[in-house]
């Protein structure tokens, strides 16, 4: 892989390094098996410059660029218990989100841990790639299933959103904090298409077919899209996040007028030690409006 580096603003960030991935990467897939997975795409190293939100706050929004932070005190003591995070965590999150979006109707759908540091499996580490976690046809997929699973297949909504609710909960520091890419500084048509699938044994690379069968309109797998370097990109995030701070973002929003989804990644802080490793929970929603 490549590294190249692109201008530094001034003050107030972070110089770093994210995954972009290459145009020349032809096919780009995920596989997951039991055994284990294997990425065939390509990336390149690039250097970005970071900007610090914290002191933005009065000018960088949801609505706006994408993304927000806000203050949430959770009532989990433990975020490594799974069965708290499924009884009070989710529930409680679900609500805050309700809370904060004004939505009609707020549908959970997933969480992960991630962390830094070594881990046993039950987190996954920090994700250097610049992706959404959904292509815009697989989130409207994504939502139509979510409806007829809950019994709710009809439901009338205007419009929908899929959030992700991400915190670090060991508190600050984070030697890997989320990279969020303001929304309003990327093009519509940005966006490589990058399906999971999901298989009993790894494929060898010659088991690898260039074009995946199926109808392309209607996502048979989940797909995300990952991005190109583009030095339009405006990067930023949140530093020193405490333990009772939420940093909501959009993956997909059906009203595309506006900051419709945002492009994100962790980054390695040069400036946060190796024993401050990053511990952070993110939920996944889908939050429909009347």
């Amino acid at each position: 892989m490549s590294s190249t580096s692109h201008d530094c603003e001034d003050a107030g960030g972070v110089q770093t390094e994210v995954q972009y991935i290459l145009p020349s990467s032809r096919i780009n897939r995920r596989y997951v098996s039991p055994e284990g997975q294997i990425n065939i795409s390509q990336y390149e190293s690039v250097g970005i410059f970071v900007r610090d939100a914290r002191p933005l706050a009065d000018q960088v929004g949801f609505e706006t660029h994408g993304f927000t932070l806000r203050r949430h005190s959770s009532a989990v003591r433990d975020f490594t218990d799974r069965d708290q995070i499924d009884s009070v965590y989710v529930p409680e999150m679900t609500r805050f989100v309700a809370e904060v979006t004004g939505g009609a109707r707020v549908l959970p759908f997933a969480w992960m841990m991630r962390t830094s540091a070594p881990s046993d499996g039950e987190a996954q580490p920090p994700a250097n790639d610049v992706h959404v976690d959904h292509t815009p046809p697989f989130s409207e997929v994504m939502a139509q299933r979510a409806l007829t699973w809950c019994g709710e297949p009809s439901y009338p909504y205007s419009r929908f959103v899929a959030i992700n609710a991400w915190r670090a909960y060991n508190g600050a520091p984070q030697d890997w904090p989320l990279g969020l890419c303001d929304a309003t500084s990327v093009r519509d048509d940005e966006g490589v298409t990058y399906p999971i699938l999901m298989v009993d044994e790894l494929p060898s690379a010659a088991e690898i077919p260039e074009v995946l069968p199926g109808d392309p309109e209607l996502p048979e797998f989940p797909e995300i899209s990952a991005f190109q370097f583009s030095p339009e990109h405006r990067w930023y995030y949140y530093s020193d996040l405490g333990s009772d701070e939420v940093v909501l973002f959009k993956n997909y929003d059906s009203d595309r007028r506006g900051a419709w989804r945002v492009p994100h990644a962790g980054f390695r802080d040069p400036n946060c030690a190796p024993s401050d490793p990053r511990l952070s929970i993110e939920v996944r929603f889908l939050v429909f409006f009347s």
